[in-house]
């Protein structure tokens, strides 16, 4: 059982994507870079920002922090976190003294 998390981050490197969890919190920050080789580009239209990002995921707090992966497919990223396994109940017998 886990949470899983997917990011669209076309035309963003691997090396320029970070995944922190820190706190209860899934940081997932980066940036898109103009890949082009020209600057003085004039756009009748454009719909990709290039620019630094960053997203703050709030988790549960059964999540176990060791086990989350991340993943990166085709421009979208596949962030799994398991949840912590139940603990069984422990029982013993009590000596009366």
């Amino acid at each position: 059982d886990s949470i899983v998390i997917v990011v669209e981050l076309a035309g963003v490197m691997r090396d320029e994507v970070s995944v922190i969890y820190h706190d209860g919190k899934l940081h997932i920050n980066g940036v898109r870079r103009d890949g082009a080789p020209y600057k003085n580009r004039k756009y009748c239209q454009m719909e990709i920002n290039y620019n630094e990002f960053e997203r703050v995921i709030y988790l549960p707090d059964n999540i176990d922090p060791d086990g989350i992966s991340a993943k990166i497919n085709n421009g979208l990223m596949t962030v799994e976190a398991p949840k912590k396994k139940p603990e069984t109940p422990k029982s013993h017998q009590v000596e009366i003294g």
